[in-house]
C-alpha cells in the first residue's frame, strides 16, 4: 500500500509540475511534438493578424496556409484584435492549443521582448510579418533567442517617399494624412518616407489623425480637414485596410470632394472595386500587392520546425511595393498576380513547393532572399508563362 500511495504521489507531484506554469514544463515539448509522416514534424503555426475579411489579410492568409498544407502541416488564424495585450494573449492561446510556430504582424515592438520568452519557454518558433524591430535595444535582445528565424517586411520609408512625390509630382502642394500611432513601425517609417518627400519637394503635412479609428472615426477625420482647410488637395492614407480608406471616401463623397482631391494609399483592396476607383479617379496612386510578404517568413518558419532550419541568425528579407497609378496596371495586376476569381496566387503549389526543403534539399536562406528581391508584376508573369 505505502509503494501504491508513493507511486500516486509521483504522478500527482508530476501533474502539478506541468500545470504550475501556464506554458512552461510539459507544454515546452510543444515545439518538438506532433511527428508527421516519415517522421518529420507536422508544423502547426499560429497566424496573428488584424482581421480575414480585407483584400490584404485575406490573400495572405490564402498563401501562408497553402504553403503550410502543403509542409503537412495546418495553420490556425487568430483575429482577436490589435493591441499588444490581446496579441500576446492570443499567442499564449495558440501556443495552448498546441501551435509550434507563430508568425505575427506585431502592433510594436515594445511587446517583443515578452513574446520572445513565451516563444522562448515553449520552444516555439517564431517570425514577424510586415515588420522590422525599429528599436536596436529590442533587436537585439529579440534576435538573440534561437527561436526567434526573423521578419520579412518592405522597404516602407521607400514607399511612403514614393507615395509624396507622386502627389508633388501631380501638382499637389496641401496633404492632410490618416496614419495609425506613434510606435506603429511600419506606419512611422511610412510617415518619414512621406515627410522626406515633402522636404524635398515643398509639399506641406498641414494636418493629420493618427489612431486605430476605424471608418467612421476616419470619416469625421477627414471632414475636419476638408473645412479646416479649403485649399486641400490631397489626402494620403498610410494604410487603407480596416475601413481606413472606405472612411475618408465617404467624408469626400459627403462633400463632393471624391476625384477633386488626390488620394495615394498604401495597402491594396478589393479587386474590382480598385480598378473602378483608378478608372474614374477617386484614386490617383495605390501602392501594396505585399500579401506575399508572409510567405517568406512562413517558409522559414516551417522548415526550422522540420528541422531544416535556413540560417543561424535572424534573417530580415526585403521586398518592394507594387505600385500602380493606371486601370491597366490593375488590370495587369489582378490577371496574373493575385487573381481570386481563378484561384491564382503569386506562387503556385510548385513554387511553394521550393520554399520547403522537404521537397527542395537545395534551398538555402538566400533563395528566399532572391525571390524576395525579384517580386513583381513583371517576374510573376514571367514565370507563370504570360509574358
Amino acid at each position: 500500500m505505502k509503494r501504491n500511495f508513493r507511486a500516486k504521489g509521483i504522478i500527482l507531484a508530476g501533474m502539478l509540475a506541468c500545470m504550475s506554469v501556464l506554458f512552461g514544463g510539459c507544454a515546452k515539448q510543444n515545439g518538438k511534438k506532433a511527428a508527421a509522416d516519415g517522421g518529420a514534424v507536422k508544423p502547426k503555426v499560429g497566424i496573428v493578424i488584424w482581421g480575414s475579411s480585407d483584400a490584404l489579410a485575406r490573400m495572405s492568409i490564402k498563401i501562408m496556409s497553402r504553403l503550410v498544407e502543403l509542409s503537412g502541416g495546418e495553420s490556425v488564424v487568430n483575429t482577436d484584435g490589435y493591441s499588444p495585450e490581446i496579441q500576446i494573449q492570443a499567442v499564449e492561446n495558440l501556443i495552448a492549443g498546441g501551435c509550434n510556430g507563430i508568425i505575427i504582424v506585431n502592433s510594436s515592438d515594445t511587446m517583443l521582448p515578452r513574446l520572445a520568452q513565451l516563444c522562448e519557454n515553449n520552444q516555439v518558433y517564431w517570425g514577424l510579418m510586415w515588420r522590422r524591430i525599429m528599436d536596436p535595444v529590442i533587436a537585439k535582445q529579440v534576435e538573440s533567442s534561437k527561436y526567434f528565424i526573423g521578419y520579412t517586411a518592405e522597404d516602407e520609408e521607400e514607399i511612403g517617399y514614393r507615395m509624396g512625390k507622386s502627389l508633388a509630382d501631380a501638382g499637389c502642394k496641401e496633404c492632410a494624412v490618416v496614419t495609425r500611432d506613434v510606435g506603429d513601425t511600419t506606419h512611422d517609417s511610412r510617415n518619414r518616407g512621406f515627410d522626406k518627400a515633402c522636404a524635398e519637394t515643398g509639399l506641406k503635412r498641414v494636418a493629420e489623425v493618427r489612431g486605430s479609428l476605424g471608418s467612421q472615426g476616419v470619416m469625421e477625420a477627414v471632414e475636419k480637414f476638408l473645412i479646416g482647410y479649403p485649399q486641400l488637395d490631397s489626402i494620403y492614407l498610410t494604410g487603407g485596410t480596416d475601413g481606413f480608406l472606405e472612411g475618408a471616401l465617404a467624408a469626400l463623397d459627403k462633400h463632393g470632394k471624391r476625384g477633386k482631391i488626390k488620394v495615394a494609399v498604401v495597402d491594396f483592396i478589393d479587386a474590382e472595386q480598385m480598378k473602378s476607383y483608378l478608372k474614374d479617379g477617386t484614386l490617383y496612386a495605390i501602392s501594396g500587392g505585399h500579401y506575399v510578404d508572409p510567405v517568406f517568413t512562413m517558409s522559414m518558419i516551417v522548415n526550422a520546425i522540420q528541422g531544416n532550419r535556413l540560417s543561424d541568425k535572424a534573417e530580415g528579407i526585403s521586398l518592394h511595393f507594387i505600385k500602380l497609378n493606371s486601370y491597366d496596371d490593375a488590370v495587369n495586376y489582378y490577371k496574373y498576380v493575385e487573381n481570386e476569381q481563378e484561384n491564382l496566387l503569386a506562387y503556385n503549389d510548385d513554387e511553394l513547393k521550393q520554399m520547403i526543403r522537404k521537397y527542395n534539399p537545395a534551398l538555402t536562406v538566400d533563395d528566399l532572399h532572391t525571390k524576395a528581391a525579384s517580386y513583381s508584376i513583371d517576374d510573376v508573369m514571367t514565370r507563370h508563362g504570360n509574358k
